[in-house]
């Protein structure tokens, strides 16, 4: 932000696309490790996230 404030037009929208490839990349580490999870196949809760990595869903909201 330093950056925008000295002037740099884009430093806000540089700052805002890097913000948005971080969350993304944490949504896929996320997908990841729930599709690993194999402890409890009959929960409602596991069953969803499996359902939503398979087919390319994100579970980022709650149950």
């Amino acid at each position: 932000m330093v950056a925008a404030h000295a002037g740099d037009a884009t430093a806000l929208d540089d700052a805002a696309a890097r913000g948005a490839t971080e969350y993304t990349a944490s949504l896929a580490v996320r997908a990841a490790y729930y599709a690993l999870e194999q402890h409890f196949p009959a929960s409602a809760f596991w069953s969803r996230r499996a359902a939503a990595v398979g087919d390319g869903r994100r579970s980022d909201h709650g149950e």
